[in-house]
Parts: C-alpha cells; structure tokens; sequence
C-alpha cells in the first residue's frame, strides 16, 4: 500500500516530469522510499546516515559560488549518503553532501562536450548510472545522469528531465508495477515493460 499517490509522467518544455513536482512532492516520495525498502528487506534508517540541515548544504556549497535549490535540501535533509562504517555502496547510491562537493571539486570544469558545467552537482552515484543536477533554475531543477561525467552542456545527446520528483516516482513505480525485482546480486528489470521515453533518459532504472 503507497503512502502516496504516484504522480504521473508528464511533458514539460524542459522535458519529461511529473505532476505536482517539488520540494514538497519530493519529501513524501522519499518517505514512500524508506517504506518500500522496509518493506523489501533492508532499512535505510540503519544503512543510510542521517539526514542534514540547510546549514551543513549551504555550507558546503556557497563557498563553491553555488546556490542549491530546495530539491538539494529536501534530498540531503532525508538522508545523507551510506552510513560510512558500511561504505559508499550501502542503501541506495545516494551521495553525501560532503562526497558531492568533493567530487565537484576534482572535474574538469568548462563548456565543452567533455567538460563538467560547474552549475550541476552530483547527487546520485557511483557506479554506472550518476545522476546530478542543475541548481541554476531553482523552479523547475533540470537532473540527468552523467555517466563518465558526461551530458552536463546544452549540447548533450541524453535527454533530461525535470525534478528529483521524476526519476524517484519511476522508481517507486517500477516495484509497484513489477517491473523490477531484488535479485541474488541485483536488481532484476523488465526493460520491455518500462516506457521508451523514460529508458531515453538513463533514469529509469536506478
């Protein structure tokens, strides 16, 4: 049984999104995480380590000249990163605030193809899929995966969406759905069930 309605995906001028997306929808979606997890087997209350203050994010990241939107809050306010007795692979891959910062810190920043937009900031990761994002629209967040710190220009192949709102309720949904299921090593997924849309973006599948 959800917590919450999962919202539906919906087109926006910045590209795929769900209703109702922000600060807000994200807070209950996350809580709907925890309950899911819990309900799988494993609880992120032990594996994940504690959510932070505004004060500990910003700062980390106004001394960077960079400004998070309350996405960024919200998402480090719930956890922040594995618990690091358990190591970086613990829960789900969400990243520390201090992990993110320090990451940022070693790209290779610019405006080219292969460069970092300093603007984006990673919040999801290691591992194949990365996920970051924009913190320069503070209304409507622009999120991507970054794979090999690719897809952070204008000019990226891979599209994005809008809100961390979207890629967690595709989350959520895929377990609702059985779409996905734990398996001995990882998680099993029926790519041919999911929306090609949603598979175009690489968020799909977290």
């Amino acid at each position: 049984m959800h917590l919450v309605r999962l919202p539906s995906t919906v087109m926006t001028p910045g590209g795929l999104s769900v209703r109702g997306a922000g600060p807000e929808l994200l807070a209950e979606l996350l809580l709907e995480v925890d309950a899911v997890c819990l309900r799988d087997g494993y609880d992120l209350q032990e594996t994940m380590a504690p959510g932070v203050t505004r004060e500990v994010i910003d700062a980390a990241w106004a001394p960077r000249g960079i400004a998070v939107p309350e996405e960024a809050i919200v998402w480090w306010g719930w956890h922040n990163g594995a618990r690091p007795d358990l190591g970086r692979y613990a829960g789900v891959r969400q990243v520390s605030v201090a992990f993110s910062a320090e990451s940022w810190d070693l790209k290779t920043k610019g405006t080219s193809a292969y460069t970092w937009n300093r603007s984006w900031i990673p919040v999801w990761g290691p591992g194949p899929d990365h996920i970051a994002i924009d913190t320069r629209d503070h209304r409507d967040v622009s999120v991507r995966a970054t794979e090999f710190d690719l897809n952070t220009q204008e000019t990226a192949d891979t599209p994005g969406v809008i809100s961390l709102c979207t890629p967690i309720t595709w989350w959520l949904t895929a377990r609702a759905e059985g779409w996905v299921a734990p398996g001995p090593v990882a998680d099993v997924w029926k790519t041919e069930l999911i929306p090609t849309a949603w598979l175009a973006t690489e968020l799909a599948r977290l």
